[in-house]
């Protein structure tokens, strides 16, 4: 039952890919998409770029709002510059090679593996598929899920 959840509820999201056009990775994308109906879609930064530049203040403001809800932000981070990290961070996650972005978009990677899609670093989408398909499976066995972290951590500074 759990393998057929997992199927039907595969989503994955990537910005950016640092092995493009690698013969080897492209074909295993191929094979996949053919076995397991899983689409390995990539969105380019550029595009990413154009959709974060429509973005209108006031969604900046309120994705600011629920990240102070969501984290425990430090103190000693000034009022002014926690601002400015949250509504980059926010206008990242509103629509990631950067392309002119001031950022990566690490918290609002984690904010999508939130919303139930799977992650890996740089467009690895086998990461993504097995944290969204671990995920899945792990519903009824707990209540903490599961997610992806990198080798560093956000220290929002």
């Amino acid at each position: 039952m759990c393998t057929a959840c997992t199927w039907a509820d595969w989503q994955g999201a990537r910005f950016g890919d640092n092995m493009r056009d690698v013969s080897v990775i492209e074909d295993d994308k191929i094979e996949a998409e053919l076995k397991f109906c899983y689409s390995i879609n990539l969105h380019g930064i550029d595009d990413l770029k154009i959709e974060i530049e429509q973005i209108n203040e006031s969604d900046i403001d309120e994705f600011c709002q629920e990240y102070e809800q969501q984290y425990r932000i430090l103190d000693e981070l000034e009022k002014r510059k926690k601002n400015q990290l949250l509504r980059e961070a926010a206008k990242i996650q509103l629509v990631n090679d950067l392309h002119g972005l001031r950022q990566l978009a690490e918290i609002a990677v984690q904010q999508l593996m939130k919303d139930g899609y799977g992650s890996g670093a740089e467009g690895n989408w086998k990461t993504a598929t097995i944290v969204r398909a671990l995920e899945v499976m792990s519903i009824d066995l707990n209540k903490s899920g599961s997610s992806y972290m990198k080798y560093y951590t956000n220290h929002l500074e």
